[in-house]
């Protein structure tokens, strides 16, 4: 019992759920900064939407940040436990502070265009170890088993590297 009850916790903080109900406008990967023209990795997911709409925790876990970040602007981050961490950049507001305990699908700030942003819009990442992972690995339909990137560059089922 209490093993189901442990597995059920865990599938509880993997951030499965859109932090927003609107589609990517721009995805993970290497793109052309928008600042500099240059090549750059894009490190997460952003979101566009207009200023003050609601965003959502991905999942359960503990408000580690909620600070002024040079190039996040309003800033959020949530720890989910067994190194996993989701940051949500760019904000107008934020509505919890650093130690709150929060469930998934909880408000927990606004979008807004802080930082360094060209627009009103959500930056969604998931770190993994503080590696920057392709959130679209974890927010995929039911089922699907979230990978995380390791720092060798290959891919591990989530869970895989804490054994």
């Amino acid at each position: 019992e209490s093993r189901l009850l442990e597995s059920r916790l865990k599938t509880l903080m993997i951030p499965s759920s859109r932090p927003i109900d609107v589609p990517v406008g721009s995805g993970f990967g290497f793109r052309s900064d928008p600042f500099t023209g240059r090549g750059a990795l894009h490190t997460g997911l952003d979101f566009p939407s207009p200023i003050g709409t609601e965003i959502h925790a991905a999942a359960g876990g503990v408000v580690r940040t909620a600070e002024v970040h040079p190039e996040y602007g309003l800033m959020l981050e949530i720890d989910h436990g067994n190194g996993l961490m989701t940051r949500y950049g760019h904000t107008s507001k934020i509505l919890v502070k650093p130690g709150d305990l929060v469930k998934r699908g909880q408000v927990v700030a606004d979008v807004g265009t802080t930082g360094r942003s060209t627009g009103p819009h959500l930056h969604f990442e998931v770190l993994v170890d503080g590696i920057p992972q392709d959130p679209q690995r974890f927010l995929a339909g039911p089922g699907a088993r979230p990978a995380v990137q390791t720092a060798a560059g290959q891919a591990a089922p989530l869970g895989a590297e804490h054994r």
